[in-house]
């Protein structure tokens, strides 16, 4: 865009397609001729709402958002910690914010995430029980467990553990499946990718990564425990 934005452009929009604009460009560029052509430019999609799962009071004076992978064993500690000890301690003075941190060289992360997002489409309100789940039955899906079952299976399996919290199979299969042809993915394919974007725009590698009020906390770690978490939060509150 910054060659674009150098030269001057007479911007017109196109009623058959309004979401583009036409740029016209000058006859004479650089000294050299050109026949005036028109491009059509337009932005990438954007999301309806927030990328990320929010838990707890949304007025709440800390905002600690986490990126957490359910294929990764220190996610879990530090998933169930907060869930269980750390957040209710704090007298919903905190607002948890979940953020999916997809790790894919365990290429089952994918698909574990995908089946959260699925959840949330269905009852967004079960997205937190889902998590849960998906984190303590993790093992089931790790390396070893999945190596010789094909994507499908894998996608059967999430959907039989998303029916213990009363999510019905037919819907949560139809978001997951693949039925068109080529590689245009599934229903949750786009949520999959803001919440790729995201992470990746924060420079988000590791998971967890926790971030307070906006701002990486880099001395936080699933290791602590609660009184160490008080300490670093309750001076915000």
């Amino acid at each position: 865009m910054a060659f674009l934005s150098a030269f001057p452009a007479r911007l017109q929009v196109s009623k058959a397609a309004p979401r583009y604009f036409f740029i016209k460009y000058p006859k004479r560029i650089s000294g050299k001729v050109y026949n005036q052509r028109c491009f059509m430019v337009s932005g990438p999609p954007l999301p309806k709402k927030k990328v990320g799962f929010a838990f707890g009071n949304t007025s709440a004076p800390v905002e600690l958002q986490v990126f957490l992978d359910y294929c990764c064993p220190y996610s879990k500690t530090a998933y169930l910690k907060l869930m269980d000890s750390i957040l209710p301690s704090l007298n919903n003075q905190v607002l948890f914010v979940f953020q999916n941190q997809i790790q894919p060289w365990h290429p089952q992360s994918t698909l574990m995430h995908e089946a959260s997002l699925a959840v949330g489409l269905i009852a967004k309100e079960k997205f937190f029980d889902y998590s849960r789940l998906l984190f303590e039955h993790q093992e089931e899906f790790f390396d070893s467990n999945c190596y010789e079952k094909s994507r499908k299976e894998i996608y059967e399996e999430l959907a039989k553990l998303a029916s213990k919290i009363q999510i019905p199979h037919e819907p949560m299969m139809n978001l997951l499946s693949i039925t068109a042809s080529g590689n245009s993915g599934n229903q949750v394919q786009m949520l999959m990718k803001f919440a790729i974007k995201y992470s990746r725009k924060l420079g988000v590698h590791v998971s967890p990564t926790y971030f307070v009020n906006g701002i990486e906390d880099t001395a936080a770690g699933s290791a602590w425990n609660k009184e160490e978490w008080l300490e670093r939060l309750q001076p915000l509150l």
